[in-house]
């Protein structure tokens, strides 16, 4: 059985037409991003905004892994501490992110981090801990929520020697 000439062109008429309408995903060249996916990982860092604190951090556990896909940076991680040397004083944040968030003047956070664990001594009545990533910054803030409570941004009294976060999300980039 042979093929006529008439199918044969009418096979690749289709796929002419086929060709038109493939897409393909192509890593950068998209305005503002020097990369559209790249993944890599950290180890992360507690700090206090006025003293940054020193820790002893439980070896082997501390790391944050991360996917970035367009302007979004998708994440994972952990952070554990086994003593304090010098305690932290101030706001507190998980550091080492390995981009900025966006700065965005219509939105003023440009992402968050949900714990799925947490070991600290937060103030009465809050029953959470979550983190925000301001814009311009390359930090994700620590705070405490609870049922009918103002937000509270973690402070460095809250942080004690067995403090362990656990926390998954995303964040918006420029």
């Amino acid at each position: 059985m042979s093929m006529s000439e008439d199918m044969l062109r009418r096979l690749q008429a289709d796929d002419a037409r086929l060709r038109q309408t493939e897409t393909k995903e192509v890593p950068g060249g998209i305005p503002g991003f020097t990369s559209f996916y790249a993944t890599g990982s950290f180890v992360p860092t507690l700090v206090g905004a006025g003293t940054a604190g020193t820790f002893t951090y439980v070896a082997n556990v501390n790391l944050v892994e991360w996917s970035r896909i367009g302007n979004r940076v998708f994440f994972n991680g952990r952070v554990q501490i086994s003593a304090i040397g010098v305690a932290p004083v101030g706001n507190m944040s998980i550091n080492g992110w390995p981009y900025p968030a966006v700065a965005d003047t219509n939105m003023a956070i440009a992402g968050t981090g949900n714990m799925s664990g947490w070991v600290a001594n937060i103030p009465a009545g809050y029953t959470q801990v979550g983190g925000q990533f301001t814009n311009g910054l390359s930090t994700m803030t620590l705070f405490d929520s609870g049922d009918n409570l103002a937000l509270n941004v973690m402070q460095g009294a809250e942080i004690i020697a067995t403090s362990a976060f656990r926390f998954s999300g995303q964040y918006r980039v420029a």
